[in-house]
C-alpha cells in the first residue's frame, strides 16, 4: 500500500479516498492518532538506515512531508469513526 501511495503522491488528490479508507480501516486494528508519530519517526528511521547517504535531507524532507499528508488525511477518516 504504501509502494502504491508513494508512487502516486504527484496525484494527491486521486489516492486520498484510499488513504483516507486507510486510516478507517486503522482503527480496527486500534491504531489511534498518537501512534502516528512514532511510526513516522521509525519510518524515516528505517528509510535513513537503507539509504544511507542517499538519505540527504532535501530527501528527508520529502519523505517527512510526505508522511504528515498522508497521516494527517488517516487520522482526519479515524476521528470520523467511533473508537473500538
Amino acid at each position: 500500500m504504501l509502494a502504491m501511495v508513494i508512487a502516486n503522491l504527484h496525484e494527491f488528490g486521486k489516492i486520498a479516498p484510499v488513504v483516507a479508507d486507510l486510516g478507517a480501516r486503522h482503527v480496527a486494528y486500534g491504531i489511534v492518532a498518537k501512534h502516528y508519530e512514532p511510526f513516522g519517526t521509525a519510518l524515516l528511521q528505517a528509510l535513513e538506515d537503507c539509504l544511507g547517504v542517499d538519505f540527504t535531507p532535501p530527501v528527508k524532507a520529502a519523505w517527512t512531508k510526505a508522511y504528515m499528508s498522508l497521516a494527517d488525511v488517516m487520522k482526519r477518516e479515524a476521528a470520523k469513526l467511533p473508537p473500538r
